[in-house]
């Protein structure tokens, strides 16, 4: 199997707004936006971010859900909980986590590692900032 792209895609209530979120974030260009069919409220669609890594392009969509409930992390019985979350590798651990803060991410009250940061972005979705080391 050949694989042309891979890329993930966020549900949220906002998803405009969550992609301005990460193209900041990120440094992404948000490349395409699908407005909402005629059935959706305004703020609906799905919308297309690109961000440019070290190792090449990454793709992420956020997709409009009317229902969309931010995800219980660490799980519990019978919750919304986390399936899937983004890893980003950074250098700089620190400065990489206040930037997120500035840009709207928290920081999630659950820490577990020393070079692991879990943060949440403005709609919840919990994602993790690590320091990456240099070869």
């Amino acid at each position: 199997m050949r694989i042309q792209r891979l890329q993930v895609s966020l549900s949220t209530a906002d998803e405009m707004e969550l992609a301005k979120f990460y193209a900041r974030l990120l440094n992404g260009e948000i490349v395409r936006h699908h407005p909402p069919s005629p059935e959706e409220p305004d703020g609906s669609g799905w919308t297309h971010l690109e961000v440019a890594t070290e190792e090449g392009e990454f793709r992420i969509n956020f997709e409009y859900d009317e229902k969309w409930q931010p995800p219980v992390w660490p799980s519990e019985s019978r919750a919304n909980n986390m399936t899937q979350h983004l890893d980003i590798f950074v250098y700089d651990l620190e400065p990489a986590v206040e930037y997120a803060v500035e840009c709207g991410a928290t920081l999630d009250p659950n820490q577990f590692e020393e070079t692991i940061r879990v943060l949440r972005d403005p709609h919840g979705h919990p994602f993790c900032i690590i320091r990456a080391y240099r070869d």
